[in-house]
């Protein structure tokens, strides 16, 4: 299977959409929105999500405003995880 292609201006719209459903208020989406951004975090190179500060600033705020006991928190520290650096 060939992988899809797209251009520049198709990738920063899905990745605003992404963005805006990860700031919104709709919990409902919130949790599948964080397994695909888990699955493209891990399926990209390394510096190509670690320098996005957009997506960092909305998953920290995330995890500040998340219960450890949400459905959500296993895919939001995996996903923290990947793009922060170890000590």
């Amino acid at each position: 299977m060939a992988a899809l292609a797209f251009s520049p201006d198709e990738e920063k719209a899905f990745f605003d959409t992404v963005l805006v459903i990860l700031n919104g208020r709709c919990d409902a989406v919130k949790h599948p929105t964080l397994i695909l951004v888990h699955k493209m975090v891990q399926a990209a190179p390394e510096l190509f999500w670690k320098r996005n500060g957009a997506l960092l600033a909305a998953l920290t705020r995330i995890l500040r405003t998340t219960g450890a006991n949400d459905a959500t928190w296993p895919v939001l520290v995996s996903v923290l995880s990947t793009l922060l650096p170890c000590p």
